[in-house]
């Protein structure tokens, strides 16, 4: 998921303590293949 942030397919916060944190609505639809969601 990380390298899909990276690569902009979907998209990140930073936590204060320097984690990402990702929408899970957003890594079901790019897992289904669903690109209108993540646009």
């Amino acid at each position: 998921v990380t390298r899909w942030a990276a690569a902009g397919r979907i998209s990140s916060i930073r936590t204060p303590g320097g984690h990402r944190r990702f929408r899970e609505s957003e890594v079901h639809a790019l897992l289904r293949g669903d690109q209108a969601v993540l646009k």
